[in-house]
């Protein structure tokens, strides 16, 4: 059974702060190192199961294996000062399950994903999300569990619109937004564009506009798509077609309680929003988000990610255990625990028939990702959280992506 669960990754959807790390070098591992007989492995708390999930992994690991796994599991809230401070004491640890991973690559101290997967892991994990874990155009991190948005609709204020379905393009989302606005009190598309977490909302029309952070290594934030993208979303509020002020309207809080209480007709949304629908009486349905002419359509994606650092004779033992905690048998649970999504192939095959995972696998199987292993995404982020919500309170589209563009591409 799927359930969903409440967790950090699903319910903020943005990239944790970076936390600044005096790196400490863990010595570099050799061909003639001898094979550790055990790793320690620091894993993030999705649920309070986690703790006995990872327990009962590593032991099983360790019958078939003999290698000794010493787990620290931490809770979302600790994790990344803990880690820093594990880093800078030379504590490191051999595996570490985060939701960042670019200053680690930065500082030389994670392996190549190809050095720490088999064969039959790299092949089960899609592209699309195993090239979201990479850093300077090389992959370091594995994705480890994923979250997708699609687009949800009240179905009753559709009908009492006169709409007989979901938009499939981007022109019908506006002007289906504009005739569930002339209902009285009601506002046609939720849209968050505060400070809190605009890049969300933002990227999910972007990539839909045929827009990108990035083409062939190089920043393009302020393309002429993504400049479509961000006119788009000025428009869908000068004409009335969102609720008052998204410059200043967060998202769980905000858009998603305008959907929940049935004052919204479309929001963008993830499995965490399903979870929070049960029972209040709001008819409503999912879709995928609609996209511009000749544009495939997509959804934003994030992932959270499990990597190896190099320690001199732990490449081996971290490459089998990486290949035993993903198979399908051992992942599993977990997935049925916490009701993020699987990021392997097998897995997203087994549950793609599920009513509630179903819609969202299918989302995050043509997902798009923002650069969160560039080395400048953090400032690029913090910009967009500063600017992005000014483009509906009267800022120019065109300047405010220039000046995110100009933050991306200092040295």
């Amino acid at each position: 059974m799927f359930r969903t669960t409440k967790v950090a990754l699903v319910a903020a959807i943005g990239t944790a702060s970076m936390l600044a790390l005096s790196a400490c070098s863990a010595g570099s591992p050799s061909a003639t190192d001898a094979p550790v007989s055990s790793i320690k492995f620091v894993a993030a708390e999705y649920s309070d199961n986690t703790s006995a999930y990872w327990t009962d992994v590593a032991k099983r690991f360790t019958a078939k294996t003999g290698i000794k796994v010493d787990l620290q599991v931490i809770g979302w809230s600790d994790i990344h000062q803990q880690v820093s401070t594990m880093i800078q004491t030379n504590q490191i640890p051999d595996i570490l399950n985060l939701d960042s991973f670019s200053q680690y690559a930065a500082d030389d101290l994670l392996y190549p994903a190809s050095d720490i997967e088999t064969s039959a892991l790299a092949t089960n994990i899609p592209q699309n999300l195993a090239t979201s874990g990479s850093y300077n155009g090389t992959q370091y991190a594995l994705p480890f569990v994923g979250s997708a948005s699609t687009l949800f609709y009240n179905t009753d204020l559709f009908a009492q619109a006169g709409i007989s379905g979901p938009p499939t393009t981007l022109d019908e989302l506006a002007t289906d937004a504009k005739k569930i606005s002339a209902l009285p009190g009601k506002a046609g598309f939720a849209l968050s564009l505060s400070p809190e977490a605009p890049h969300i909302d933002y990227s999910t029309f972007m990539f839909n506009m045929g827009g990108a952070y990035m083409k062939d290594g190089k920043w393009t934030v302020d393309s002429a798509e993504n400049v479509t993208a961000l006119q788009f979303l000025n428009k869908l509020t000068a004409d009335g077609a969102t609720e008052v002020n998204p410059g200043n309207t967060g998202r769980v809080d905000g858009t998603w309680q305008l959907f929940q209480s049935g004052t919204a007709g479309m929001v963008i949304g993830q499995s965490a929003l399903d979870e929070r629908m049960k029972g209040n009486g709001v008819k409503y349905a999912t879709a995928p988000f609609p996209s511009a002419s000749g544009v495939k359509p997509t959804s934003l994606a994030i992932a959270d990610y499990i990597m190896g650092f190099k320690k001199p004779g732990n490449q081996d033992a971290v490459k089998q255990f990486l290949d035993f905690a993903l198979a399908q048998e051992n992942y599993a649970p977990l997935i049925s625990d916490t009701g993020l999504l699987p990021v392997t192939t097998d897995l997203q095959a087994k549950l793609a028939a599920d009513p509630t995972a179903g819609p969202y696998i299918t989302a995050l199987q043509s997902a798009s990702f923002a650069p969160v292993g560039e080395p400048n995404w953090d400032k690029v982020l913090g910009e967009m959280k500063n600017s992005l919500g000014l483009a509906v309170s009267g800022k120019d589209p065109k300047d405010i992506l220039s000046q995110i563009q100009a933050v991306a591409t200092a040295n």
